[in-house]
C-alpha cells in the first residue's frame, strides 16, 4: 500500500476536521489508537508526526479519511528560537 498516493480531487483532512467531523474526542481516538491523548496533540499541533505504522493505524481508524499525506512536516520549535 503506498501511504503517500494523493488520488486526484481528494480533500486534505487533518486530525481536527476529522474529530470536528465524527464529534469525537482526542481522547477517543487516543483510545482507539492506544497511544496517549498528548501523543494525539502532538499530532494535532504539529509537534510531532505519527511513524508509518501509525499513519496505516490512523487510516484503518478513520476509515481512510485521515491519509498519510494529511499530516504537516513536523515543525522544529526549538531551531526557531535561536533565529
Amino acid at each position: 500500500m503506498l501511504l503517500d498516493a494523493i488520488p486526484e480531487g481528494y480533500r486534505r483532512m487533518s486530525i481536527d476536521d476529522y474529530l470536528r467531523a465524527h464529534r469525537l474526542t482526542a481522547t477517543a481516538l487516543a483510545y482507539q489508537l492506544k497511544v496517549s491523548e498528548a501523543t494525539v496533540s502532538h499530532w494535532r499541533t504539529g509537534r510531532g508526526r505519527p511513524s508509518r505504522h501509525m499513519m496505516t493505524a490512523i487510516a484503518r481508524v478513520t476509515y481512510g479519511e485521515v491519509r498519510a499525506t494529511d499530516f504537516p512536516p513536523v515543525r522544529d520549535s526549538h531551531l526557531s528560537r535561536l533565529a
